[in-house]
Formats: structure tokens, C-alpha cells, sequence
């Protein structure tokens, strides 16, 4: 079972946590506070940043690996465009959270119903 391990008031945490719960990966959570120097947490984080995960096969730190581990790791449901060329700009906005670019096209039936058109800043 997957370890998330850092503290609710971080967004980088959330961010993990919120990948986990959206695809259904079972996990349990560890308060853990940045900068520390216990042995365990620098295991897992050798900067003693938060969030890291620990799994069967070992830890990982940094919140957009750790989403793009996830993302590998259930690929279902898929919370990235599977067409390439959109894919980047998920990414580059992620870490602001503030993307509002429209990625499904006009015609397309592959938008969401709840999924408002949004406009270019």
C-alpha cells in the first residue's frame, strides 16, 4: 500500500492526495513536517520536502513525479489528455493550479457536459 507522507496544509500534498483519491489508490497517510531530520523521512526525502510516497518498491518525492508515477500506475481514469500535443500545457500549469485554457475543441464530444469553454487568459 502507497504511504503519503507530509501534512494537509501543504498544496503540493493535496495535489498528491487528490490524484490518489480520483483514481481510487488505496493509501494511508503519515504527518510528516519539512525539514526533518529523522532518519525515516530522509529515506524517503533526502531534502526533507514534502509530500513523498512510500510504496512496495520504494519512495519518491516531488509532487509532479509522484502524479506522473500515479498516472502510469492506474492509467484509468486518465487525469492528463491522452493527445500529446495538449499534454505540456496540463503540465506547465499544474503547479499554479490556474490553468483555464480550453483543451477540448469546439466540436469535439469528448469535453466533459460539465466542462464549461473556457478562455485564454
Amino acid at each position: 500500500m502507497i504511504t503519503l507522507c507530509g501534512f494537509a496544509i501543504s498544496n503540493y500534498y493535496n495535489k498528491v492526495k487528490l490524484v490518489l483519491l480520483e483514481k481510487n489508490i488505496p493509501f494511508q497517510e503519515e504527518l510528516v513536517m519539512t525539514g526533518s531530520k529523522d532518519e525515516a523521512v530522509l529515506s524517503g526525502s533526502p531534502l526533507a520536502k514534502v509530500p513523498f510516497i512510500r510504496t512496495p518498491q520504494g519512495a519518491l518525492c516531488e509532487s509532479q513525479v509522484i502524479v506522473e508515477y500515479l498516472e502510469q500506475l492506474q492509467p484509468q481514469p486518465a487525469l492528463m489528455p491522452a493527445d500529446p500535443s495538449p499534454r505540456p500545457r496540463c503540465v506547465s500549469c499544474a503547479p499554479t493550479s490556474t490553468c483555464t485554457w480550453n483543451w477540448w475543441p469546439a466540436s469535439s464530444t469528448a469535453r466533459p457536459s460539465s466542462a464549461a469553454p473556457a478562455t485564454r487568459p
